[in-house]
């Protein structure tokens, strides 16, 4: 993992601000490395210097913004797991829950709480125990729970201000290490389901990157995960 915690201020720290703001607004193609440098104030052989190019910058961001989701995911995974599932429950112990019964979520997360992401808030799929995969072992949980540990993260992603960086492909062509850290939560341990609830995912980021209201989406994407 590329280090992402350069010092306050530093042409580092500028250039990953920079870049962070640039890709929500713009997304990977209409990138300018020109545009990022500028911003953060620096020259774009700084740029350069510190990510190589506009694909190791998008890189390192995208990388550290799925890592803190995957941490929030598994939380609220292993959080339901051990109170038996979701069913209105908060793994705080808060009968804290939406109009429709299902619960609510969301990461306390921001682009001012520091690199490694502050406190993770946990919420919370029933249909079986899947086989050790993703980033723990396998956890039972009902299918309530799976959907409401994907909005912690989809939470997380609208309050930090990440759903168009989250929700671009990447042109690496990477592995969606979301899809990994669901295949623990699947029922047999399936990589096809985990995929398709990550796509999901991702395009209700999209939507709300692209101008859609983060409680409409929120609601169509637990309609959707919990049917």
């Amino acid at each position: 993992m590329t280090d992402w915690i350069p010092l306050p201020g530093s042409a580092k720290a500028r250039l990953l601000d920079a870049a962070i703001d640039h890709l929500q607004r713009q997304g990977y193609e209409a990138l300018s490395v020109q545009a990022v440098a500028r911003a953060a104030g620096v020259t774009t052989g700084s740029l350069y210097h510190h990510f190589g190019n506009k694909l190791g910058l998008f890189t390192v961001v995208r990388d550290e913004m799925d890592k803190r989701m995957v941490e929030r995911i598994e939380s609220a995974l292993d959080a339901l797991a051990a109170a038996g599932g979701a069913e209105g429950k908060d793994p705080d112990g808060e009968g804290r829950a939406g109009p429709d019964g299902a619960p609510r979520g969301g990461g306390r997360v921001g682009r001012n709480s520091g690199p490694g992401g502050g406190p993770a808030d946990v919420n919370g799929i029933p249909d079986g125990v899947a086989p050790a995969g993703g980033g723990g072992a396998a956890v039972a949980v009902d299918r309530a729970a799976l959907a409401a540990a994907l909005e912690v993260a989809f939470d997380a992603a609208v309050r930090f201000g990440v759903t168009r960086v989250l929700s671009e492909p990447r042109p690496d062509g990477g592995a969606d290490v979301i899809a990994a850290a669901l295949v623990r939560a699947v029922p047999g341990g399936a990589a096809a389901p985990a995929a398709i609830l990550a796509a999901a995912w991702r395009q209700a980021l999209r939507s709300v990157a692209d101008g859609g209201d983060p409680d409409e989406v929120r609601s169509g994407l637990r309609w959707l995960l919990a049917a």
